[in-house]
């Protein structure tokens, strides 16, 4: 765990950011266990990308909502503002005219 990260804590501190809070599950939803997210649209393809336990995870996000784990190694150190441009950096070979860019899906908290 990250020194600068509580046990029960889901806030990056690291540049004083606060993060959007997404439900892990429904059980965690009703238990209030709450996890930073960040929803992506990565040249056409959503994706979620979570802070939890001390780590970043990535997930595949489906037409129906369901989301897949997909491993996209991504270092601590990256804060979420700079996840569109990490997505940016890794997935640059699949901009087209039409999807220049990553782009961030959600609003900020």
């Amino acid at each position: 765990m990250r020194p600068d990260v509580g046990p029960h804590e889901f806030t990056l501190r690291q540049r004083g950011d606060r993060i959007p809070r997404c439900p892990r599950t429904v059980a965690d939803y009703l238990l209030g266990a709450m996890a930073a997210c960040v929803k992506l649209d990565v040249f056409g393809k959503r994706m979620l990308v979570e802070w939890f336990d001390g780590a970043w995870r990535t997930y595949l996000l489906g037409a129906e909502g369901k989301r897949s784990p997909i491993h996209v190694p991504i270092p601590e150190w990256v804060t979420e503002d700079e996840l569109a441009q990490y997505f940016d950096d890794l997935y640059h070979e699949s901009a087209t005219p039409q999807r220049p860019a990553v782009l961030r899906l959600d609003k900020r908290a």
